[in-house]
């Protein structure tokens, strides 16, 4: 079987080429693509593939929109941190759809079913799915992974989004705090920008969470958290003007 893997984070997608050679060791990665810019010039000269893998968001746009001006009529498995009223479209439109973490029985599943998939892509109505549900309203849950359990956190009750050590930490409003799988850029695309902000490389915030700001130097704003998170909880500079017109609504 020969397939094509389209994901933009590099080690997400080390892991998903992993997983599939252990399941598959006869399955052949004839293409990497993390691009829209890049995806399409190897789809137009290379019609030789058995199987498509594809995150839905990626860094210049989605990939359905890819698949749509490649005329891809391929098998599809989608790939992605998506929300839940999508996901029962996604499974019915496509071969399968898997939600990050990948878990290894839930790809050999879709494989299989690959296989025999013999459904046409609609891809037009995956795209009009897509695009209601990000133009309509914003992602209202995330999934994140804690030992061998899986639970979807409202977006609501996360105090911030920060990162520690290269892993990007979630901080809700109980106090908790555990790790997310997507990176700060991916979750700023996810949250309505109304009630997250961006404040500085490292931290993206709710409003609900700022409990107090006080000014600090060269006009950037320092914020205190309620419940308290140790990280760098200045707005930068280049920030600054953003944030303030952002409180204000």
């Amino acid at each position: 079987m020969k397939i094509v893997i389209i994901e933009d984070e590099p080690l997400a997608q080390q892991r998903l080429e992993k997983l599939l050679l252990d399941i598959e060791p006869q399955a052949e990665i004839v293409a990497r693509i993390d691009s829209l810019e890049t995806g399409l010039p190897w789809f137009e000269k290379n019609p030789a593939y058995d199987l498509v893998i594809a995150d839905i968001q990626l860094a210049d746009g989605l990939s359905l929109d890819l698949l749509k001006a490649a005329q891809v009529s391929k098998p599809v498995i989608f790939v992605t941190a998506f929300d839940h009223y999508a996901l029962s479209a996604f499974e019915h439109l496509s071969v399968a759809y898997l939600l990050k973490p990948i878990q290894a029985e839930a790809l050999a599943q879709a494989l299989q079913k690959a296989k025999s998939f013999g459904q046409p892509l609609d891809l037009k109505q995956l795209l009009a799915l897509v695009r209601v549900d990000h133009g309509g309203g914003y992602q209202q849950r995330l999934l994140i992974r804690y030992g061998s359990n899986l639970k979807a956190v409202p977006f609501d009750d996360i105090a911030c989004f920060y990162v520690e050590e290269r892993v990007v930490m979630v901080a809700t409003l109980d106090k908790r705090n555990l790790a997310a799988d997507q990176n700060l850029e991916q979750l700023e695309k996810m949250v309505d920008p109304s009630k997250f902000f961006r404040i500085n490389r490292k931290v993206l915030v709710n409003i609900r969470a700022i409990k107090n700001m006080q000014t600090y130097s060269r006009s950037r704003v320092m914020l205190q958290l309620e419940p308290d998170v140790h990280t760098d909880l200045i707005v930068s500079t280049e920030r600054a003007a953003a944030f303030k017109k952002w409180l204000e609504g």
